[in-house]
């Protein structure tokens, strides 16, 4: 038995320790919930965890400062631009 070394051995896959992808969809709510449900589904589809603004519940902080963390934590931050 011979011992392994490291160049004995693959390059490790980047997506090895990657869980699901952290997907914050933002944008006005009124009017464009229809986009908002899509953008979920979507993310929902390819096994990301959608996040929405409605989905972080009552903080000690203000709406605009949990958004900011969410984008902060988010892996991808999905934006939805329209007229309102």
């Amino acid at each position: 038995r011979r011992d392994s070394t490291a160049r004995d051995r693959p390059p490790p896959s980047p997506f090895a320790d990657i869980g699901l992808v952290k997907v914050l969809i933002s944008s006005l709510i009124a009017g464009m919930q229809p986009l908002r449900a899509a953008a979920r589904a979507a993310a929902t589809t390819l096994r990301h965890q959608p996040g929405m603004a409605e989905d972080f519940g009552a903080r000690a902080n203000s709406p605009q400062i949990a958004c900011l963390n969410g984008v902060r934590e988010a892996d991808l931050v999905v934006l939805i631009l329209g007229e309102s």
